[in-house]
Formats: C-alpha cells, sequence, structure tokens
C-alpha cells in the first residue's frame, strides 16, 4: 500500500478566501474613485455631467465584477475551511496510483472527527473526468463531464468529538487509459464527500495514472 500525500486543498482554500477578501475591499475602495474626472467635486451636477457619466458607467461594472468575483472566491475558501475545522486531514493508502487498464485499485482511508458531527453519509467515488476545450466564436470554452464508473454509499450516523472513521474500499479501473493534449483530458480519480447536516461537505479527490497496459 502506498501513502497519499495530504492535500494542500485546505492552504489553497485559505489563500483563495483571502484573495476573495482582497478583491472585495478593493472593489469597495475602488468605488469611492470610480471617476477619476470628479477631482474632489461630489456634487450632483458634476456626478452627472456628460463627460462623467460614461466613466462613472465603465467604473462601476468593473468594480461589480471585481466584487462578484471577490464575494464568490472567499464563499469557495470558508467552505472549505468550515469543512476542514470539523474534521481531520485523513490518513489515505492506496494499493497503488498507477494502475493498469482492469485492474483493482484498493483505498484505505481513516479520518477523525474533531467536534461531535451529524454525518449524513459517506461516498467513495471512481470518476473518469473528461475535459475539453474548444473555441466559441472569440471565446475559450472549457466543459467538464463526470462519469462514475464505481460508487460506494455509506450510511450517516453521529460520530462523537474524536471518534475516528475507517475504512476499505475496491475500484476497477475498467475502460480508457488516462490521456492528456493540448485540448482533451481523460483524468482517473477517486472522489471522497463526507457529507455533514448543517456544515459544508468535506471533499478530496485522489488522482490516478492509469497506463494503457492491461492488468493480467
Amino acid at each position: 500500500m502506498q501513502p497519499v500525500k495530504r492535500s494542500s486543498s485546505g492552504f489553497q482554500s485559505g489563500c483563495l478566501a483571502g484573495l476573495g477578501a482582497l478583491f472585495v475591499l478593493i472593489s469597495c475602495a475602488g468605488a469611492l474613485f470610480v471617476v477619476p474626472g470628479l477631482r474632489g467635486d461630489y456634487s450632483l451636477a458634476n456626478i452627472i455631467s456628460a463627460q462623467n457619466i460614461g466613466g462613472l458607467i465603465g467604473g462601476s461594472i468593473f468594480g461589480l465584477a471585481f466584487f462578484v468575483v471577490g464575494a464568490v472566491m472567499m464563499v469557495a475558501g470558508v467552505r472549505v475551511l468550515l469543512a476542514r475545522a470539523r474534521v481531520t486531514a485523513p490518513e489515505v493508502t492506496l494499493s497503488t496510483q498507477a494502475p493498469r487498464v482492469g485492474e483493482v485499485v484498493i483505498l484505505s482511508y481513516r479520518q477523525t472527527f474533531r467536534a461531535a458531527t451529524d454525518v449524513q453519509g459517506i461516498r467513495f467515488q471512481l470518476i473518469l473526468r473528461e475535459r475539453a476545450t474548444y473555441r466559441r466564436g472569440t471565446d475559450t470554452v472549457t466543459v467538464r463531464y463526470d462519469n462514475v464508473a464505481q460508487e460506494y454509499q455509506i450510511a450517516g450516523r453521529r460520530f462523537a468529538a474524536g471518534e475516528g472513521f475507517q475504512d476499505q474500499r475496491q475500484f476497477q479501473v475498467q475502460g480508457m487509459h488516462s490521456f492528456s493534449a493540448s485540448r482533451n483530458e481523460l483524468l482517473w480519480l477517486i472522489h471522497v464527500q463526507v457529507e455533514m447536516a448543517g456544515w459544508p461537505s468535506f471533499e478530496e479527490e485522489y488522482p490516478l495514472q492509469v497506463s494503457g497496459e492491461l492488468a493480467r
């Protein structure tokens, strides 16, 4: 069994939340200077003057976009941090992270709850993720589709503070091998989701590099 390195997503989520907060602050501060042409004159007549209307509209749109992006980043980062406040980082081992097509991968998973938590369910999924990038007019669009190849659902229950959860599951990789090109990707991964009542779900993904060789 090979231990899987702990994900850095907790650190990344903290950075994401901090960067989102910075974006929000910048958008709020920028609202005070949205029209450079005002030159300190914030009278109604000066604000609605023809030379300032364009700057007011353009600056407002830019500031609103900054605020929305920042708010979304903050919410996404904070959700992950809240989930990680309830549980410890999992201890995960895999029989292999580079299986052949048709090979069985064994996942061992152990995690401890920091506080008493009502768990609605725990899900383990083997996923084949397809990504494609293409041009739509002048825009570059990336689409993603997750095909669940295998899934285990574990019924929820209440975990006491300090209580641990431990499980082992087997996944068989069937179909295409991993593939990566400039505009197309096929990615295999094991996705774990712990659904907690009243709290964001704890989620992590463990990638597999599937070779084109067939298992014997």
